[in-house]
């Protein structure tokens, strides 16, 4: 009986260790993107878009859309990025077969990097363990919130991380 339970142990760790490394983004990393980016159109203003790699909704992608259009699917661990025209940009952010969204209206400046990172919505997921999906319906905020960052840190973020590009 003591050798099937430390099986049992080793196998539903191994499990989780795949599924979190198949969760992960798997791109080139930011270093090596940087070179083939490419430069900023007059009037555009670049948007970053960073995820961290917390094990909550590892499982999930967040999608990203920008004025109504979904450009990327962000997994844990990765990082996209969109030239836009300058101007207001509406960004949001949801997950598949997940309720409500995150949302917000952006002031994009023209020629200039702005970076965003990409947090898990701790409120949601406490809500959706409490209070299960018609719970998580009425706050409607989603799985994930994002907030805009300083240059130095989303410059700092990126070292570590790796394109997570598909759509």
């Amino acid at each position: 009986m003591v050798w099937f339970d430390n099986c049992a142990r080793h196998c539903a760790v191994a499990t989780l260790a795949l599924l979190t490394i198949a969760c992960a983004a798997t791109g080139p990393s930011y270093t090596q993107m940087q070179q083939s980016s490419g430069t900023l159109e007059s009037g555009h203003a670049r948007l970053y878009f960073m995820r961290g790699s917390d094990l909550i909704n590892a499982g999930l992608v967040a999608r990203l859309h920008t004025d109504g259009i979904k450009v990327a699917s962000l997994k844990m661990g990765g990082f996209f990025f969109t030239d836009h025209p300058a101007g207001q940009v509406k960004i949001m952010i949801d997950a598949p077969l997940n309720f409500g969204e995150a949302k917000q209206l952006f002031e994009a400046e023209s020629e200039k990097t702005h970076y965003f990172a990409v947090d898990n919505n701790m409120g949601n997921v406490l809500v959706g363990a409490l209070k299960g999906a018609l719970g998580t319906l009425r706050s409607s905020n989603g799985r994930f919130t994002f907030r805009p960052i300083p240059e130095a840190e989303g410059l700092n973020n990126l070292k570590t991380m790796k394109f997570s590009g598909s759509q």
